[in-house]
């Protein structure tokens, strides 16, 4: 479903989301993103890297509940976070739930999103 991972030398979160997720998924994700954030020291972590390439297309609820989710943690994660989806439906709802701003954008490739992440 998800694995969420710290680049100490790089200082980036790595999340990756595959499959299809039920809301019980997404409050794990949730927690454990929280919990991960929590975790470092302020300033340790400059932006995240979000790879939903291998993620499915999800219910209208399972989005819901994870754009709510994420809002609530966007206060609390520092720097930029890129989303990378490929073209199509996976990445019209990932519009949905992470709509491009100053911190978080959508992008094809890991390469661009990464280099996005690190110019801030």
């Amino acid at each position: 479903m998800f694995n969420i991972a710290f680049d100490a030398g790089a200082r980036l979160l790595r999340i990756s989301l595959e499959g299809f997720w039920s809301k019980a998924a997404v409050e794990q994700f949730a927690k454990e993103l929280e919990a991960t954030i929590v975790g470092h020291r302020s300033g340790a972590i400059a932006g995240a890297i979000i790879d939903a390439r291998q993620l499915k297309i999800q219910s209208l609820d399972v989005v819901a509940l994870l754009k709510d989710r994420l809002t609530a943690l966007e206060s609390r994660l520092p720097g930029r976070a890129a989303l990378i989806v490929p073209i199509g439906l996976v990445r019209l709802q990932g519009q949905r739930v992470f709509p491009e701003t100053e911190r978080f954008r959508i992008f094809a490739t890991e390469e661009e999103g990464r280099a996005w992440v690190l110019e801030a």
